[in-house]
């Protein structure tokens, strides 16, 4: 997948190069991806590049609390035009929903996460994703759509995948986990078009409820989902469990 030159700018702005280097990077497990880049190196001329470890530390920035009601208006006052990967990051790191202002859009069910509509236009939806502690969603990535993620609530494992081998006319192959990090209230994340496949896990041993926010620019109804064990993948229809604060008449939560 191709990225635009402002995106490729800003990846390369992050990971700290202008140029090819050695392989420098081994697989290794961060507790938080502060700087909220989901992939820690990528291929560029045939060279893996990486982020030297000490440049990892958390991003010291002064962070704005708003009601989600206000922080989606914050969201929908960025232009069409510049509702950017980079820009929508930045807004995203400088302010926060605050947690006790999400009850509206909160529903939780044993059977599986729900995904609950806050807002949607042409440009951007933006939801939240109530989690029951053991919960995970399928491996799966985005249409090449843009996607920002935040945790209020809890704190959320994400594990990434590159895919190798893909057969298109028979569905099939191959998805190798990458990096993992960690997502909480401070620590807001994105997902890299370089490596888009992941999934997303409330751990057992996390020991709490969670609830993220999303924003997917532009908007999605379908996505490409990812068996590892049959190495196959394939369209699923996404649905939302709650639209504006109200249950779907269809939703059984148990």
């Amino acid at each position: 997948m191709g990225v635009s030159a402002a995106t490729e700018k800003f990846l390369r702005s992050h990971l700290n190069t202008q140029s090819p280097a050695p392989l420098l990077h081994l697989r290794r497990k961060w507790r938080y991806n502060s700087l909220a880049i989901p992939v820690l190196h990528r291929l560029v001329d045939g060279f893996a590049v990486a982020k030297e470890s000490e440049a990892l530390m958390a991003q010291h920035v002064a962070t704005e609390q708003l009601t989600i009601t206000d922080w989606v208006k914050g969201l929908a006052a960025i232009p069409g035009r510049d509702f950017t990967l980079e820009n929508v990051q930045d807004y995203i790191i400088r302010h926060s929903a605050r947690p006790e202002t999400l009850d509206k859009y909160c529903y939780f069910s044993k059977g599986n996460y729900t995904r609950n509509l806050i807002f949607k236009n042409e440009v951007f939806e933006c939801m939240t994703i109530c989690w029951e502690i053991g919960q995970a969603s399928r491996i799966h990535n985005h249409r090449d759509q843009n996607c920002w993620m935040s945790a209020p609530i809890g704190r959320l494992k994400v594990q990434n995948f590159r895919v190798d081998d893909r057969d298109s006319a028979r569905g099939t192959c191959r998805i190798i986990p990458t990096e993992i990090y960690e997502m909480d209230a401070t620590h807001p994340a994105y997902v890299n078009p370089l490596e888009p496949v992941h999934q997303v896990l409330n751990l057992a041993e996390f020991r709490q409820r969670a609830v993220s926010i999303h924003i997917y620019s532009k908007p999605f109804d379908t996505c490409e989902v990812y068996l590892r064990e049959k190495g196959t993948y394939g369209d699923v229809p996404l649905h939302y469990t709650s639209e504006y604060g109200k249950l779907n008449p269809a939703e059984k939560l148990l």
